[in-house]
């Protein structure tokens, strides 16, 4: 089972590194901004996305973008399952499944986070790829808190990191 996904540049990285945390099926990623810089590279991927079960494309403003939509209206991934999301609602309709699929999706997407990130690849090869591979929901993750290299977790109240925290020396 193989997942080819095109993606918005902010994106690229953190994706990069949730896909190194699967092992049980193939991800192929591209960075939408250095397909754009380099149309020969945009090309061969045009090629791999037809052998690829699964399109996971978060579009962009980048012009290689009508090419896919006008390829996909063509029929030309007919048997590749379509997940498009993005910044724009609209571009939600290139997509071929559930409206349920691209609002986890879109979820796992925005919350972001490493977890959340390799969540979302296994949701879309559990849901999508019929592979019998285990995910977790998307889960929220702390915007603001305060972080101590040595515990488990973000604390979110004062209280609880001063509860937690005992200085082996204090004045």
């Amino acid at each position: 089972m193989q997942i080819l996904a095109i993606v918005w540049q902010s994106y690229y990285n953190g994706l990069l590194k949730a896909a190194k945390n699967i092992k049980e099926f193939e991800i192929k990623l591209y960075s939408a901004r250095k397909l754009d810089l380099e149309p020969e590279k945009f090309e061969k991927v045009l090629k791999e996305m037809k052998s690829a079960d699964i399109l996971f494309f978060y579009r962009s403003s980048e012009s290689f973008w009508d090419e896919i939509e006008r390829r996909v209206k063509r029929g030309e991934f007919n048997k590749n399952k379509i997940v498009c999301i993005g910044y724009d609602p609209s571009y939600f309709l290139l997509s071929n499944v559930s409206l349920d699929i691209l609002e986890k999706t879109y979820k796992y997407i925005v919350i972001n986070g490493e977890k959340n990130l390799t969540n979302l690849f296994l949701f879309l090869a559990n849901k999508l790829g019929g592979l019998s591979v285990s995910y977790e929901e998307p889960k929220e993750v702390p915007w603001e808190g305060i972080y101590h290299p040595k515990a488990n977790k973000i604390f979110t109240k004062i209280e609880d990191y001063l509860n937690w925290y005992k200085p082996k020396q204090a004045p």
